[in-house]
């Protein structure tokens, strides 16, 4: 318990509201759909009653997350090593998860409150700079919640664990020279790079990180270019088809379809 309280404090001291999340099932043929709640102070141990027992008895992951519409200054990094990510919880303000054996997540404090489409063009950059995940850019993305098993298949129920809090140690991070410059959008700053999503390592599968960055690339469109957002689904579509084709995937056709139905609906809502 004293984990889990000590991340939620960390995290609610900067921001406004929190929400926590479970997912049960996760990557799995019975993955139910997400289901979450505002914490306050006077539910906040029910709530995670509630988050243990679907931890356990469902095999849900459990999130956590500053509500995604609010501006906050807290930026996400997803699939670092411990060494990068405790290297940069030594430099900056930040919270760092373990979420699986050597893979964390870090919640990285900026110098004042951010949109969302402020946070996601600046944590697009820092991923490349850094090689995180490119899928976990869209600037209201959850985060495992330290204290809980991670339920996912093949992380062999690994405890997810806060291993670093320097909010109270380090300065925050200055995030305006990664932002676009004011009065217009500077496209070789903000457009996201089309790269091959497939990155080997981390633990992810090749389908799950080609999940992850088409999520991320299509938030991006439907918060920043809602013109074009129709155009980067067929080419996605394309993308993903070509890519399949050259893995010898089974109905690569099929398969492509499917992979944007999934990422249209997570990134829709």
């Amino acid at each position: 318990m004293v984990k889990i309280e000590s991340h939620i404090v960390a995290l609610k001291m900067y921001c406004g509201t929190l929400e926590i999340g479970v997912l049960p099932h996760i990557g799995t043929n019975h993955e139910g759909v997400m289901q979450s709640h505002m914490i306050t102070d006077g539910n906040r141990e029910s709530l995670i009653r509630w988050a243990r027992y679907n931890n356990a008895s469902k095999a849900a992951n459990v999130f956590i997350r500053p509500l995604p519409g609010d501006s906050h200054p807290w930026l996400f990094l997803d699939d670092l090593t411990v060494p990068i990510a405790r290297g940069i919880s030594q430099k900056y303000a930040a919270v760092v998860v373990e979420t699986s054996k050597g893979n964390c997540q870090v919640r990285l404090l900026a110098t004042r409150d951010l949109t969302q489409a402020e946070r996601a063009s600046v944590q697009r950059q820092l991923a490349s700079k850094i090689n995180a995940d490119p899928g976990s850019t869209s600037g209201d993305k959850w985060g495992r919640l330290a204290g809980f098993q991670n339920r996912k298949p093949g992380k062999d129920g690994f405890w997810t664990r806060l291993i670093a809090d320097t909010t109270q140690a380090k300065p925050r991070f200055d995030p305006e020279r990664w932002l676009s410059p004011p009065g217009g959008a500077c496209d070789s700053v903000v457009f996201p790079e089309h790269r091959n999503p497939v990155r080997r390592g981390g633990g992810a599968s090749d389908s799950e990180q080609e999940f992850g960055w088409a999520v991320g690339r299509l938030a991006w469109f439907r918060n920043n270019r809602p013109d074009a957002f129709d155009a980067e689904i067929a080419r996605m579509t394309s993308d993903i088809l070509e890519r399949a084709t050259a893995r010898h995937k089974r109905s690569p056709e099929d398969y492509a379809v499917r992979t944007i139905q999934a990422v249209l609906r997570h990134v829709q809502g």
